[in-house]
């Protein structure tokens, strides 16, 4: 068993001491069976590849993700009155600018029942 600081074996070399643990899974072939044998083995290799580079981008997109929730973590100082927030500039802007430039959100403006009570006494 490996110690906390060691690297685990590779998946190469954990397949090998498989193999090498059961031993063989074919008899010799003939000639023909070995260049069908090396066609797959080539296709699959560039399958393999393939399927790397989906890996890759996948692992890109995901790591932009996470930056982009990242950019909205953390403590955000805000104006108990106006509520604008403090930028790390220390310029204070408006609470839907600040998100729409630090997100993929937009806003739309409305007016909730308890400040249209509010601002609109009349309007029953």
């Amino acid at each position: 068993m490996s110690g906390p600081t060691e690297k685990p074996p590779s998946l190469r070399a954990r397949a090998v001491a498989r193999l090498e643990a059961e031993g063989p899974r074919t008899e010799p072939a003939s000639a023909e069976d070995l260049a069908r044998l090396v066609h797959e083995l080539q296709v699959h290799q560039i399958e393999l590849e393939l399927q790397n580079e989906e890996l890759q981008r996948t692992n890109d997109a995901l790591a932009a993700a996470l930056e982009q929730v990242r950019l909205l973590s953390g403590w955000l100082p805000i104006c108990c009155s106006c509520k604008k927030i403090r930028d790390l500039q220390g310029a204070w802007q408006p609470l839907e600018g600040y998100i729409e430039g630090h997100s993929e959100a937009e806003f739309t403006h409305s007016i909730c029942p308890e400040c249209v009570h509010t601002l609109y006494p009349e309007i029953d």
